[in-house]
């Protein structure tokens, strides 16, 4: 199965749900749906797992295809919610065909959000202190010492075009 965001400013989501939910999927299966993107602007794929009822030796694997970022959540796990940082996702479930029968479903809620990007502030930091920032998220700079923000500001917010506002401020 494809699902594409279409979503200009992320926000897009919906629901993933296994082969013949609510009812248990076919034994012997290997299925995988992928989430994607075709937007410039890098998204976080937010997933949050409702009903996660695999089988005896049944898996679900996740993986993102611009990172060696994935994922493995075997029948015994219990799963709350994941984040991804890729345009693609694929998201695959193996089943063996072992297994009580009524066990064999899983419903998994999905949302986009846009990103913003930070290459480092020479002479100082900012925190949170990670390259990749979600949508309506702040950061706050702060200079090394013997150096000073060349703003009367210090902070600066994510925005829905990957932008920042206002600037980052820098150290100089």
């Amino acid at each position: 199965i494809l699902i594409r965001l279409y979503e200009q400013n992320g926000g897009d989501k919906g629901s993933i749900v296994s082969p013949m939910y609510p009812f248990p999927y076919p034994k012997d299966l290997t299925f995988t749906t992928i989430i994607y993107t075709t937007q410039s602007q890098e998204i976080v794929l937010r997933l949050e797992f409702h009903e996660f009822f695999l089988r005896y030796g049944d898996y679900v694997n996740i993986s993102y295809s611009d990172t060696n970022q994935w994922e493995v959540y075997y029948w015994y796990d219990e799963p709350s919610y994941t984040f991804g940082y890729s345009n693609t996702t694929y998201i695959t479930l193996h089943s063996d065909g072992k297994g009580d029968d009524k066990y064999g479903r899983y419903s998994i809620e999905y949302q986009a959000i846009l990103t913003c990007s930070v290459d480092g502030i020479s002479n100082g930091c900012h925190v949170p202190d990670r390259e990749k920032h979600l949508y309506g998220e702040s950061l706050m700079v702060i200079c090394d010492q013997g150096y000073y923000i060349s703003t009367n500001y210090t902070n600066s917010t994510c925005q829905e075009d990957g932008s920042w506002e206002p600037d980052i401020p820098e150290c100089v």
